[in-house]
């Protein structure tokens, strides 16, 4: 994904299909879990990991790798049936 694309999904900020969460986030685990069910419970939607509430790109804080694993952990223990997702970089 190219950064102007990702200003173009931040640009409007959090609504019903993109969410901005950060891997630094205390209940990081479960914030992520719900994220994922809602979208996965609707029309899918866009978690932007990296990205503060207030649309600042912040970026993460462990190796962007452990992250996308960590997120498909959750997924595999906290979503049934686990939904399909993509990652962009």
């Amino acid at each position: 994904m190219e950064e102007k694309d990702v200003h173009d999904l931040i640009h409007p900020g959090e609504g019903q299909t993109i969410e901005f969460k950060l891997d630094s986030e205390r209940d990081f685990t479960d914030v992520i879990a719900k994220a994922i069910g809602a979208f996965a419970n609707t029309n899918d939607g866009i978690i932007l990991i990296g990205v503060s509430d207030d649309g600042s790109i912040v970026g993460v804080r462990d190796d962007p790798k452990r992250v996308e694993e960590r997120v498909m952990g959750i997924c595999r223990s906290r979503c049934n049936p686990v939904p399909a997702l993509r990652r962009a970089y």
